[in-house]
């Protein structure tokens, strides 16, 4: 639906403004004017706008069930590879920034400095972690790197990547604003990773499917689809209330030796016949 995607953009642009806007009305011409005022300002606007990005890209990809059938999922994946390289340079900004305008102020080193903030800052080692999880999602995601990797390997390494957001997060807690960023922050965290894998878990609860067999596409569960294609068939409790229709796909994961932890998209032939699902 080309509204909603135009009003979901929208929506997010109005967000990065206020989030620009509440960055620099928070500045004073006094703490520009100070030694390394400039480089600190600007390590906080690079700071709040990646972080702002970030939790856009974790949106984009929690496969949220109103949004994904509005825009859907092709398109939602391919905005989180536009914008995936944006935050990792903005952090990284951040953390150059913030440090040689600290050193400026303080009148030591940047390396100095650093090394400062990583053992007498609260919460910044782990913020350095959760940025160098940050680094290897994103390398691990570039194209190249991307085909050469197995599925699972670079799902783990995306787990990985969302305990350092919530690190980068957690970390972010200690600067201004502190009160309403870091509830807001968890907040969107939580309704990404448990809504999603609540919502998955919920269907696969209340429909219990398991395996019945894989049978040729001439066995009548359906129309038949030609010699050698077969179709796998599952039952579950409650199908009749599956609001799915033929087309659509589901992530399946067999408990079976060499095959449980890997996710395979299986999509739907036809419509459910209970207890049957083709």
């Amino acid at each position: 639906m080309p509204f909603v995607a135009d009003a979901f953009a929208a929506l997010v642009g109005l967000g990065l403004g206020a989030t620009i806007a509440l960055v620099v009305a928070g500045e004073t011409r006094g703490s520009l004017a100070a030694p390394g005022g400039v480089l600190i300002a600007g390590g906080r606007l690079t700071g709040f706008v990646g972080t702002y990005l970030m939790l856009v890209m974790i949106l984009l990809i929690a496969r949220m069930p109103w949004l994904e059938r509005a825009v859907g999922q092709d398109a939602l994946v391919r905005w989180h590879r536009r914008i995936g390289g944006w935050p990792l340079v903005l952090i990284a900004l951040h953390v150059v920034l913030i440090t040689l305008g600290y050193a400026q102020l303080q009148k030591v080193g940047g390396l100095h400095q650093l090394w400062t903030f990583l053992t007498t800052y609260p919460d910044v080692l782990a913020a350095a972690a959760g940025f160098c999880l940050l680094i290897l999602a994103g390398v691990t995601s570039i194209r190249y790197a991307r085909r050469r990797l197995q599925y699972e390997t670079w799902w783990v390494v995306h787990l990985l990547y969302l305990s350092g957001a919530g690190s980068r997060l957690r970390a972010s807690n200690r600067h201004r604003w502190r009160v309403h960023r870091a509830p807001a922050h968890s907040r969107h965290l939580d309704c990404a990773v448990v809504g999603d894998r609540g919502r998955r878990d919920r269907l696969s609860h209340c429909h219990s499917g398991r395996q019945e067999s894989p049978l040729p596409a001439t066995s009548g569960l359906g129309p038949p689809r030609g010699p050698g294609v077969y179709s796998l068939v599952c039952s579950g409790r409650g199908l009749s209330r599956l609001a799915v229709s033929g087309g659509q796909f589901f992530q399946w994961r067999f408990l079976a030796q060499g095959l449980w932890w890997h996710a395979h998209p299986y999509s739907l032939s036809a419509l459910p016949q209970p207890p049957f699902l083709r």
